[in-house]
């Protein structure tokens, strides 16, 4: 119902941030978020979510946070997030899988990124490592102690 209420107001007002963790929201990530066009900032942490990233999320160009963390969201981590301004990203404690994607190497602008407890696996990719000497990244998380999921050798904590 929130979420209802969220797409009618973004029609008559502007909204640009939308922090909704901790509330014990349940079923799919809605892709009529996908809708606001000035969104910024989109935290959905500690909630009961499933499914996918939307890719009708990838129409937020002025999205520069994304926390969805501490939720059973399912699919790969999108590689649009790397054609939009993010500076923040937490998918953290997730069950997405599969590779990370290079695209998010292009996020010149990206401070912090939490991969960590998901399923994700691979090499993270050289073009995020390489954030570290020409973006203003200082925070990278994964699950890369044991290497067996991710091997990251520039990560600043390993899981």
């Amino acid at each position: 119902m929130i979420l209802l209420l969220l797409a009618f107001l973004s029609f008559h007002y502007i909204i640009d941030f939308i922090r909704l963790e901790n509330n014990g929201f349940k079923g799919t990530l809605p892709a009529s978020i996908g809708a606001i066009s000035n969104l910024e900032w989109l935290q959905f942490d500690n909630n009961g979510f499933t499914g996918t990233i939307p890719n009708e999320w990838s129409s937020l160009t002025r999205l520069h946070t994304l926390r969805v963390s501490h939720n059973d969201i399912t699919g790969q981590l999108p590689a649009f997030l790397g054609n939009l301004p993010m500076i923040h990203i937490s998918v953290d404690n997730t069950k997405l899988a599969g590779d990370i994607p290079t695209t998010l190497g292009q996020l010149s602008v990206l401070r912090d990124m939490y991969l960590q407890v998901t399923d994700l696996q691979g090499n993270m990719p050289d073009e995020i490592c390489k954030l570290f000497e020409t973006g203003d990244i200082t925070i990278l998380t994964a699950d890369c102690s044991n290497k067996e999921e991710i091997v990251c050798d520039c990560c600043t904590k390993c899981f």
